[in-house]
């Protein structure tokens, strides 16, 4: 077997047991393993290239995916190079929880029975995302229907946030970097803005939203 050396991300919650597994899994198809890196700690290399952050700051990695979400606290310190993760928080949530919420409205309003329904509405909840309407076998959903849902659907995070500041320890989040496909959602986004009292900037590298790339990209 070819030899390759690679450095592999892990979520943070990982203990020395679970990392061991990974590491040897890699290294059985042939891989030497340079470094396990906490993925937050990933995301934050990334992020720390392309946005400023201040010294000895706490920043925030908001990592929101298909089923799951992870908030961790970092600790940056610029001068000596450190990325610390000082608390990590998860929850069974994600985007598909919204796109079965969508399913739900739907069901109030036509017969569903398309068996790929799942996938042809969480293609719809991305164009509503975006701002444009989407329809559904002749049933139109309007953005604004969709805002309405979301918003509703996203105000737990309001609590996990509360959660996750109060437990820490923290009291003063720098910088908030986004992870995940579903953090791209409007309603998440909004909320975080506003809960933080800080504006979200959107950062493309390569054609990609960092948001998309950020673990891989901090690895690399």
């Amino acid at each position: 077997v070819s030899n390759y050396e690679a450095i592999i991300t892990v979520p943070a919650y990982f203990n020395i047991k679970q990392k061991n597994i990974i590491k040897k899994c890699a290294e059985s198809v042939g891989f030497t393993v340079q470094k396990l890196l906490n993925e937050p700690t990933s995301a934050a290399l990334a992020y720390g290239k392309y946005m400023r952050v201040v010294n000895d700051a706490s920043v925030m990695v908001f990592d929101l995916g298909g089923g799951t979400l992870d908030i961790s606290i970092l600790n940056i310190s610029n001068d000596d190079d450190i990325y610390e993760v000082v608390y990590t928080w998860g929850h069974n949530i994600g985007g598909s929880d919204l796109t079965y919420k969508i399913i739900d409205y739907l069901k109030t309003k036509c017969d569903i029975s398309n068996n790929n329904v799942f996938k042809y509405v969480d293609d719809m909840k991305i164009k509503l995302n975006g701002g444009s309407n989407a329809e559904y076998e002749g049933v139109c959903m309007t953005v604004n229907e969709f805002d309405i849902i979301a918003r509703e659907w996203s105000g737990i995070f309001r609590d996990f946030l509360d959660d996750v500041m109060s437990k820490s320890g923290v009291n003063d989040i720098s910088n908030i970097f986004m992870v995940g496909g579903s953090s791209k959602l409007r309603c998440v986004r909004e909320l975080l803005a506003g809960y933080f009292g800080k504006e979200l900037g959107e950062i493309v590298v390569d054609g990609y939203p960092l948001e998309d790339i950020a673990v891989a990209y901090g690895a690399a």
